[in-house]
């Protein structure tokens, strides 16, 4: 068995907490993911409306891992590599790429 890696580690917890506000936002007008793009200014970005669908998911995974880690490492070089590893492993899942999809189009609400 291999060792999960820091990215493992992160996708996981991603994906769980991506799936535990799915599931408590059912038919709930306000819910996380739009917490979370109200509070990385992922909403104006939303706005914009000529945003690439992979740059948005990716700002919000960013987000959502400011959110988790604060804002300090969000400049970091390393923290972005990070967020493009996690979004790479995301994508590469097919039920998280739907979740991920499926808060993003509750972000852009």
């Amino acid at each position: 068995m291999e060792p999960v890696s820091n990215v493992d580690r992160l996708t996981l917890l991603l994906r769980e907490k991506l799936a535990e506000r799915a599931k408590a936002t059912r038919g709930t007008p306000a819910g996380s993911a739009r917490q979370i793009a109200e509070a990385g200014g992922i909403r104006a970005l939303a706005a914009m409306g000529d945003v690439d669908e992979r740059q948005f998911r990716r700002a919000l995974v960013q987000s959502a891992l400011v959110n988790h880690f604060g804002s300090r490492l969000m400049n970091e070089a390393g923290f972005q590599q990070v967020v493009e590893q996690v979004v790479a492993a995301i994508e590469a899942d097919d039920s998280a790429r739907e979740l991920l999809g499926r808060a993003a189009a509750e972000a852009r609400r």
